[in-house]
């Protein structure tokens, strides 16, 4: 989510130095693509770019034409089709196999707030959200003001931003709630009796966070590998001289007294991943005992798997009913088994296994895997006037 926010504070000071800017969004994807829907690309005049929306390969082709495309009007649609065998760009500057279509926004200086920087005021602030992005329309059958690139963001609050009254009239508002229920985009198609839209809808989420106990050399590894993901982190572990200076990457640094032992105080979000490394039995169990009580997503071990089954027994002997699903997202040892031996290492393995888990894969080889890496993003179809297609 690192990318929302970068892309967010250079539109804000892009604005302040009343500067234009380009935001290029992957909104749609058939076959093969190095991004998902949602990437994004932001391009200032003077070429810099923040974000990204391939692995390379677009993003030049974008920078350098979007500024024609968009030339006295709001918003293009550019589509490619890396596919094309016989373009000879494609052929060599292309690693994917699919069609990609990217909607390019001029945002002008002066302009009202932009809803990338919207969201990122409530990601910042622990709230998730639901942006939809109007990409392509054909026909009269709404505003002519619900143009190529009208967005808007609702809060769980229920609070709308951006062309809130325009969405608001047009009757998408609830489409696009039921249509983002299940996952974390929909590509909403909605047909009227003289005219269509299709709308990018995004549930954005805040930074996953990683609660690691330790301040051993393996914790500052992990700390320094999770935090290249942009994962907000905070480091709990018993009082050392060197905690503060190991940690620096941190968001925060929480010295426990007695030993590790005391985490009363340490708040831990039900959806947070831990990992214990305290090298303490005693400071693990307090850890444990906080993580299930929590009822983190993730709680990872260091150490070998009868520590972990001990510990468990040592709960239950307290009285404490460790239930099925939370003995299912116990991973003791932590990380994937990729033979690591260095901190550094352990830290990558460590790592892996939390995006498998956050992702809902299992961690094998993708040579192994027989269906696509990224699944297509759902369509929902809806004719309004005429009744839920």
């Amino acid at each position: 989510m690192h990318e929302i926010h970068a892309i967010a504070a250079a539109i804000g000071q892009l604005r302040r130095m009343n500067e234009p800017a380009l935001l290029a969004t992957l909104v749609a994807v058939e076959g093969s693509s190095y991004r998902r829907p949602g990437a994004r690309l932001l391009v200032t005049r003077a070429g810099k770019r923040i974000g990204a929306i391939s692995g390379g390969c677009l993003e030049k082709h974008v920078a350098r034409h979007g500024w024609s495309a968009t030339e006295g009007r709001r918003a293009a649609l550019l589509t490619y089709d890396t596919r094309a065998a016989d373009d000879a760009f494609w052929t060599a500057a292309s690693g994917c196999d699919g069609r990609l279509q990217v909607l390019v926004e001029r945002i002008i200086p002066g302009g009202a707030l932009h809803c990338i920087e919207h969201v990122a005021a409530l990601l910042g602030g622990g709230r998730n959200c639901t942006v939809a992005t109007i990409y392509d329309r054909h026909g009269d059958g709404f505003t002519k003001n619900l143009d190529l690139g009208a967005a808007c963001v609702i809060d769980d609050a229920g609070a709308i931003l951006g062309a809130a009254d325009l969405f608001a009239a047009s009757g998408l508002l609830p489409l696009i709630c039921q249509s983002n229920e299940d996952g974390p985009r929909r590509d909403l198609r909605v047909q009227a009796p003289d005219g269509g839209l299709r709308v990018l809808v995004e549930r954005m989420t805040p930074a996953p966070e990683l609660v690691a106990f330790g301040a051993g050399r393996d914790a500052a590894a992990l700390v320094r590998a999770i935090k290249l993901l942009h994962w907000r982190v905070t480091v709990a572990a018993p009082r050392s001289p060197d905690l503060s200076g190991d940690f620096q990457g941190a968001d925060e640094v929480v010295q426990l007294d007695r030993g590790g032992a005391d985490v009363r105080g340490l708040g831990i979000n039900s959806g947070a991943f831990c990992v214990l490394m305290t090298h303490s039995y005693a400071a693990d169990l307090a850890a444990l005992r906080a993580a299930l009580t929590a009822n983190c997503q993730y709680i990872g071990v260091l150490g070998p798997a009868r520590r972990t089954r001990q510990m468990v027994d040592d709960l239950s002997a307290e009285g404490r009913v460790v239930t099925d699903a939370q003995r299912g997202n116990l991973h003791g040892p932590v990380g994937l088994d990729i033979g690591a031996e260095t901190s550094e290492e352990i830290a990558a393995a460590i790592v892996a296994e939390m995006l498998a888990v956050k992702s809902g894969r299992c961690g094998t080889v993708l040579r192994a895997r027989t269906r696509p890496i990224h699944p297509p993003t759902p369509t929902c179809v809806h004719a309004l006037g005429v009744g839920i297609a």
